[in-house]
């Protein structure tokens, strides 16, 4: 059951932005952010958790918030920083950074050569190892970057980013969880309160 409004939820806190603006976020901050909101939003109920419930709020916001735009490398300025979620991940410019510290310069277009250092995972690989130039391409668009080979070094071309008013998301959100499997054990649990 629902416990909470989606403006009492991290999510809300963190992307109401100055004034509920805009915010520019990419899908992989906004499903993080989603799926936490969603466990403050249902609760368990007398001990049977429904995690359809959370799944379809996650499901909502990202289906809610499908106006994408891209930001090329070079072109993040001052104004777009303070409407930014996270602007490591969001600017082309500081995933070029990213880039230059773990894609070895022993690299080329056809091999990708990670080397990380310290444990840290490099859009979702290990700190070290090596992938073909291809299936680092297919990596990287898969976290929202676009990835070339330039010739000399592998380069954050960039970033897509989508466009989040959570403020009009909170106003004219409904609950659209479909999950009655508490409800079938027994225990009474529904989802589909609206806000």
């Amino acid at each position: 059951m629902i416990v909470k409004s989606v403006k009492q939820t991290s999510l809300y806190a963190k992307l109401n932005g100055d004034g509920g603006q805009t915010m520019l976020v990419t899908r992989d901050d906004l499903r993080k952010l989603a799926m936490s909101a969603a466990q403050e939003l249902y609760a368990d109920y007398r001990g049977v958790r429904t995690p359809r419930c959370s799944s379809d709020f996650v499901n909502d916001v990202l289906d809610h918030f499908n106006e994408a735009t891209r930001i090329e490398a070079g072109k993040f300025t001052s104004e777009m920083l303070k409407t930014t979620y996270n602007s490591s991940d969001v600017n082309p410019d500081e995933v070029q950074k990213t880039f230059d510290k773990n894609i070895s310069s022993t690299s080329s277009k056809d091999q990708v050569n990670i080397s990380g250092g310290g444990g840290v995972s490099f859009l979702g690989f290990g700190a070290n190892g090596s992938m073909s130039g291809n299936y680092f391409t297919e990596k990287a668009a898969s976290s929202d970057v676009e990835a070339e080979w330039n010739g000399t070094k592998w380069i954050a071309k960039s970033v897509k980013v989508l466009q989040v008013n959570i403020s009009d998301f909170a106003a004219n959100y409904h609950a659209s969880c479909s999950d009655f499997s508490a409800a079938a054990a027994g225990v009474g649990a529904s989802c589909l309160l609206k806000q």
